[in-house]
C-alpha cells in the first residue's frame, strides 16, 4: 500500500510506494526535496485528522433524528381460489389416493325415472366406447410382449 502524503511547498498530494519511507525525493510538482514519511508519520497524521472528525461530532451532541420504520401492508384475507397450488391446505389429500375417492357418477334414469343399472356408462358418454379393466389391459400387455419376443426370436432365426 502506498505512503500518501502531502508537499511542504505546494501541498500536492503525493502517493510514493511503502519501500521508499524514509527516503529523500523531489516533488514532481514544484521541484523541492522532501523526505517521505514512514508508516509511523502517516499514522499519526491519520490520528490526528480521526481526533479532529470525533471532536466535530461530539460538538453536536444530538443524533440525527431516525426515520420511522416502515409499517406492514395491512393483511387482506387470502381466497383459497387465490393461493397457488402447492401452498393451499388441501393439497395433501390430492396426492393420497386413500384419503381422496371421487363421487360416483349418478346411473342414467329410464323413462319412469328408477336408475337403468343396466348400462354401467355415465351420461354424456359413448355407449359404444370399449371400456378396459385392469386385468384385461395386463393381459393385453402380457399378450403384446410376447408376441414381440417370437418376432424377435424367429427374426433372430430367419437371419442367422
Amino acid at each position: 500500500m502506498p505512503v500518501q502524503f502531502r508537499c511542504d511547498g505546494c501541498q500536492g498530494k503525493l502517493s510514493i510506494s511503502r519501500r521508499k519511507a524514509g527516503c529523500q525525493v523531489e516533488c514532481p510538482k514544484c521541484g523541492q526535496p522532501l523526505t517521505v514519511p514512514t508508516g509511523d508519520a502517516v499514522a499519526d497524521e491519520l490520528t490526528d485528522l480521526l481526533v479532529a472528525a470525533q471532536s466535530a461530532v461530539t460538538a453536536d451532541s444530538r443524533p440525527p433524528p431516525r426515520p420511522a420504520p416502515p409499517r406492514p401492508p395491512a393483511k387482506r384475507p387470502v381466497r383459497l381460489e387465490d393461493m397457488p397450488l402447492f401452498e393451499r391446505p388441501d393439497f395433501e389429500k390430492l396426492l393420497d389416493p386413500v384419503a381422496y375417492t371421487p363421487a360416483p357418477l349418478p346411473l342414467p334414469l329410464s323413462d319412469d325415472g328408477i336408475p337403468d343399472r343396466s348400462s354401467a356408462a355415465a351420461p354424456g358418454h359413448d355407449p359404444d366406447a370399449i371400456i378396459l379393466s385392469r386385468t384385461t389391459a395386463t393381459l393385453i400387455v402380457v399378450a403384446v410382449v410376447v408376441l414381440l419376443g417370437l418376432a424377435f426370436a424367429a427374426g433372430f432365426l430367419v437371419g442367422g
